[in-house]
């Protein structure tokens, strides 16, 4: 009974016992350097958490680890848990985002949009032009005009080069108009040397159409292009000998000159038998000479080209 008491009385005392640890400050277990009794735990006051070492009873107080870490350097990195230096966490911080850039935020780009950004020049900026603005807004310059409405269709309008009725002295005329109007001068065609019409005619008044005429001649009258005075040609100026009865050179309606040998070889057979002596000398090759020309038939004719 006195045993149970004594038991009751002691477990009464212990629960009531409060253990008070050593404490002291980092610098006074630096100082002191004790050595802990195995299993005896050391505090440094003021530490939050608290800093302690457990003694081994061999060891001093600076050789003896701190009961729970203190510096990340005692921790062991694994797969979920790293640990980081300063530079590194600087490093990441420089780097951008991952989220997209917006017009709101900033972020990552594409490279497209990189590629675009950096084609466009310093100082550009978003001008959209308008569709449609005012012409006052663009300055002319010597290569680049303005043209009104107006002056569009007067320069549209078509030229053309129209025959007119033939001014005094020239071939023709002609007019260059525009839109219907004449511009400019007429244009008149120059007459040439070209021979428009001729005619064999017959002298009715002497001296007259040119001098010398005499009645009864024929002769040629010439119209050329350059020249409204008729030219005029005697016919008998054509050959060496003319008679101008038609006896024995004869110009016909159709403007055909043509001497008429059959005439002639008559007349010349006549003069021969006026004059023929059978006794002189060389008259058997003379009169062997005529008798062939008195037997000939031919004929010889000209025109003249242009004639009408």
């Amino acid at each position: 009974m006195e045993d149970n008491q004594a038991l009751a009385a002691l477990e009464q005392v212990l629960l009531a016992a409060r253990i008070a640890h050593t404490t002291g400050t980092e610098a006074e277990w630096t100082t002191a350097n004790p050595v802990l009794l195995k299993g005896e735990v050391g505090f440094v006051e003021g530490t939050s958490p608290v800093k302690f070492k457990v003694g081994d009873g061999t060891k001093t107080w600076s050789a003896l680890s701190w009961g729970q870490p203190t510096t990340l350097a005692q921790l062991a990195a694994d797969a979920t848990h790293r640990l980081v230096t300063d530079t590194q966490i600087a490093g990441w911080n420089n780097k951008a985002e991952k989220t997209p850039a917006t017009h709101a935020a900033d972020g990552l780009m594409s490279a497209a949009d990189k590629t675009k950004l950096d084609g466009i020049a310093a100082g550009a900026n978003n001008y959209q032009h308008p569709a449609t603005h005012a012409a006052s807004m663009i300055a002319e310059d010597a290569t680049h005009r303005f043209a009104t409405d107006a002056e569009k269709a007067k320069w549209n309008l078509e030229y053309t080069i129209e025959k007119v009725a033939t001014e005094s002295g020239f071939a023709s005329t002609y007019h260059l108009k525009k839109g219907g109007n004449k511009v400019g001068v007429s244009i008149n065609i120059p007459l040439d040397q070209v021979l428009r019409g001729s005619s064999i005619k017959t002298v009715t008044t002497a001296n007259t159409p040119y001098t010398g005429a005499k009645v009864g001649d024929k002769y040629v009258e010439f119209l050329f292009q350059n020249n409204n005075t008729p030219q005029y040609l005697p016919v008998q100026d054509l050959v060496d000998v003319y008679k101008g009865d038609g006896t024995y050179i004869e110009v016909s309606a159709s403007n055909v000159i043509q001497l008429k040998y059959d005439a002639l070889k008559n007349r010349l057979k006549t003069d021969f038998d006026a004059v023929y002596d059978a006794k002189g000398a060389g008259t058997a090759a003379a009169k062997s000479a005529l008798d062939e020309f008195k037997a000939s038939t031919l004929v010889i004719q000209c025109t003249i080209p242009g004639m009408s």
